[in-house]
C-alpha cells in the first residue's frame, strides 16, 4: 500500500498544495525544504512498501526482518501519533496515520508469529527444486554408472530446466 506514494514523488506543487488545503491545514509552503521534504518521505514510503512486497515472496527465510519491521512499524505509529498531534495536524488525521500503521504492523507480527508456530519451512523456489532435481540426476550412479558426457554441457541444463525438470512443475 505505500508503494502507491510513488506517485506523489512527481505530484506538481498544485496538487499538493489543493490536497494540503482540503486536509484543513491551510497554504502549503512553497519553499524549497518543503518541496523537498514531501517529494523525499514519499518516496521512502514507496521504499518501504517495496521491501515490503520483495519480503513477501520468502516470509519464511526473512522472518527477522519481517519481525523488526512489525515491531518497528507499532513503534512508528506511536511516534507518528504523537508527532501529528505536536505539530497541530487535525485530529482526525492524528487518528487515522499512527493508529493505522500500528495496526497494520501487529497484524504483520501476528502473521508472522503463525509462520513460526506453523513450522513452515522456507522452501525453496521453483527454479531452485528443478536445480536441486537436476543436480540429483546428474549424481553418479550405483557400480560407477555415470551419464554420458554430452549431458552436462550447458544447453543440456537449459534444455532439462526449460523442460519442467523431469515434467513436474512447483
Amino acid at each position: 500500500m505505500t508503494l502507491t506514494a510513488l506517485g506523489a514523488v512527481f505530484m506538481p506543487y498544485d496538487w499538493m498544495n489543493l490536497i494540503h488545503q482540503r486536509l484543513g491545514v491551510g497554504e502549503l509552503p512553497q519553499i524549497p525544504i518543503v518541496g523537498y521534504l514531501t517529494c523525499s518521505v514519499s518516496a521512502l514510503y514507496a521504499l518501504h512498501g517495496a521491501l515490503l512486497i520483495f519480503l513477501s515472496r520468502d516470509i519464511a527465510r526473512c522472518l527477522p526482518v519481517v519481525r523488526f519491521l512489525g515491531v518497528a512499524g507499532v513503534v512508528m505509529g506511536v511516534l507518528l501519533f504523537g508527532l501529528d498531534r505536536a505539530v497541530g495536524m487535525p485530529l482526525p488525521w492524528a487518528k487515522r496515520e499512527g493508529p493505522f500503521v500500528v495496526a497494520v504492523s501487529v497484524a504483520i507480527l501476528v502473521l508472522a508469529w503463525r509462520v513460526k508456530a506453523h513450522g513452515q519451512a522456507a522452501e525453496p523456489p521453483v527454479a531452485t527444486r528443478s536445480v536441486y532435481r537436476w543436480k540429483a540426476e546428474l549424481a553418479p550412479r550405483p557400480h560407477g554408472h555415470r551419464l554420458a558426457q554430452d549431458e552436462y554441457d550447458a544447453n543440456a541444463i537449459v534444455r532439462h530446466l526449460r523442460s519442467g525438470c523431469g515434467g513436474r512443475r512447483g
